[in-house]
């Protein structure tokens, strides 16, 4: 039997046999698990070195420090109660891409409206994957590091992102392969390039808010079909192309004078779902303009279904009433049309609201970067960078296509982001 880290406790009461038949049980199976019992009756005990009394009634305050001291899993110093603000969230299922954790990594709890953070992997020591697995398969998605350390753990998933497709590459060398790229590799790549994103995990914090609709949502309803289908594949098209988007719009709003954390998550939920009317449609969220029709041999139908998908992708904010104001409005306007039909030719930026052109910006830098980073042979794409691969390329393209004034404080929020 795999041997157990854990503690029994016990408020009730309890007769000695049971205790002696535990703690034999316990021994049998050399477990060092504790049995913890609230008593202030002596003559009921049961003297056993697995067994512990405590006169008062077991709470979290005097059981955390004997329990912890007594299974030797956790110090003093282990168990902080700091302020949960300087602890920010990490995807445990980061966790299975690394060997050696980069930093102290700490598991949160909540007892008697208090967070504490337990320490679970010390910086430098190898990770037990195993563990990382339980806390998988219990449906944890989140493990916390102090915020000095965040940049530290982004860092050592880019470094080992990085190594396994240099590994990839050098397997490959002279047969290119076809992969779909991922979104992780584009940030990495976005960073060699200077870019500095900020405010990242309210993009995460909201992007996760929108995935548990796929979970609380009624079995019917088309809002949850569809959210099902985009976050059920992160390596599509369409998942990379929102997310980014989403990354890219909070990197400008950092930037921008005016800009807050609010509109940040209006902006991240307007990333995920304008295009969620034709999500199922891979074929059809490539269309951007008219023109596109007719090359891509479009039926009247799907014409009508890609015209009106901006004003329908926002009807499904019905279903969402506590979502922030103005998110409505970014869908219905983000092809530059003010009532989200059909596609504008020359978009009028003064119809349209400062976060929709926020987000026009940010959609155009994305598209264009997608478009330039479908390339089938990766280790090319590493070692050498086509001209129109460089963010300076998709920058200057930009500046000649948005050229109105409105424009001009976005763009130059976006080029200091790198």
């Amino acid at each position: 039997m795999s041997e157990l880290n854990a503690v029994i406790l016990c408020n009730s009461g309890y007769e000695k046999k049971h205790l002696i038949k535990l703690s034999e049980q316990l021994e049998k199976i050399r477990t060092p698990c504790k049995v913890f019992l609230s008593s202030t009756d002596d003559a009921a005990r049961v003297e056993k070195e697995n067994i512990y009394y405590i006169r008062e009634k077991i709470s979290m305050d005097n059981i955390l420090p004997l329990a912890t001291s007594s299974l030797k899993l956790l110090t003093d110093k282990e168990v902080s109660t700091t302020d949960p603000a300087n602890y920010k969230p990490i995807k445990i299922t980061d966790l299975q891409k690394l060997q050696i954790s980069p930093c102290d990594i700490y598991l949160r709890i909540h007892k008697q409206n208090l967070e504490k953070h337990l320490l679970r992997f010390k910086r430098n020591e190898g990770f037990d994957h195993s563990r990382v697995k339980t806390y998988i398969d219990n449906e944890l998605r989140y493990m916390y590091v102090k915020d000095k350390d965040l940049d530290i753990f982004k860092n050592a998933i880019s470094a080992e992102m990085i190594k396994q497709l240099n590994l990839s590459c050098d397997k490959t060398q002279t047969s290119p392969i076809s992969t779909k790229l991922t979104f992780d590799y584009l940030i990495t790549e976005l960073k060699d390039e200077g870019f500095t994103p900020r405010n990242i995990e309210v993009v995460e914090s909201v992007i996760e808010s929108i995935n548990q609709i796929t979970e609380s949502s009624k079995e019917s309803s088309r809002l949850k079909q569809q959210l099902s289908l985009l976050f059920s594949s992160p390596d599509s098209d369409a998942y990379i192309h929102n997310h980014l988007t989403a990354v890219i719009s909070a990197a400008i709003i950092n930037k921008i004078s005016w800009g807050s954390q609010q509109h940040i998550v209006k902006l991240s939920h307007a990333s995920m779902f304008h295009d969620l009317e034709i999500i199922d449609r891979p074929e059809l969220l490539e269309l951007r303009e008219e023109s596109d029709y007719s090359s891509n041999n479009i039926s009247e139908q799907d014409k009508k279904l890609v015209s009106r998908h901006a004003l329908n992708s926002s009807l499904f904010m019905q279903d969402l009433p506590d979502l922030p104001l103005g998110v409505e409005s970014i869908i219905i306007q983000h092809h530059g049309s003010p009532r989200g039909i059909g596609f504008v030719d020359k978009i009028n930026p003064a119809k349209l609201s400062k976060l929709t052109l926020v987000f026009i910006i940010a959609e155009s830098f994305v598209h264009t970067l997608l478009l330039s980073r479908k390339l089938k042979n990766l280790s090319y794409l590493h070692k050498k960078q086509h001209e129109n691969q460089k963010i300076s390329y998709i920058m200057s393209k930009i500046e000649k296509e948005y050229t109105s004034n409105q424009y001009r404080e976005i763009i130059t929020a976006l080029k200091e982001s790198f």
